[in-house]
């Protein structure tokens, strides 16, 4: 599969090989942020802008009722994201405890531990994907 997207309906396949690639590059670089990725349209890559920078955010954000728009987003989340569940207290990011994998990355000062937590977000997307 290769590594673009053209802002049209996001299969759960595409959105969970996306984050696994984003990631992947996050656990590679060392980057503290996603915005830097290579394969952005605003970087020369060939992935349309997604919402929090994020494949199964996005994902959810094109899936989502009405209701659940209208409601409170972690219950978007429980019913949409594609890493829901795979940590203790839910999805990736939000709704999830200050100790998900996200939240420790995102909260990092040095690069090891930045790589570490990004690894290990795209090896669980990579393990979604597979299961597809």
């Amino acid at each position: 599969m290769r590594i673009e997207w053209n802002g049209k309906k996001l299969t759960k396949k595409r959105a969970l090989f996306l984050c696994w690639k984003l990631w992947e590059w996050l656990g590679e670089s060392g980057d503290c942020s996603k915005w830097r990725w290579p394969r952005w349209e605003h970087n020369g890559g060939r992935v349309a802008y997604m919402e929090l920078e994020c494949p199964c955010c996005e994902y959810m954000r094109q899936n989502r009722t009405p209701e659940e728009v209208a409601s409170n987003t972690d219950i978007a989340c429980r019913n949409w994201c594609l890493l829901w569940g795979y940590w203790k207290d839910g999805c990736l990011s939000t709704g999830a405890s200050p100790d998900s994998p996200y939240d420790i990355w995102d909260n990092a000062r040095d690069a090891g531990k930045r790589i570490k937590y990004a690894r290990r977000i795209a090896a669980a997307a990579k393990r979604r994907y597979e299961k597809l």
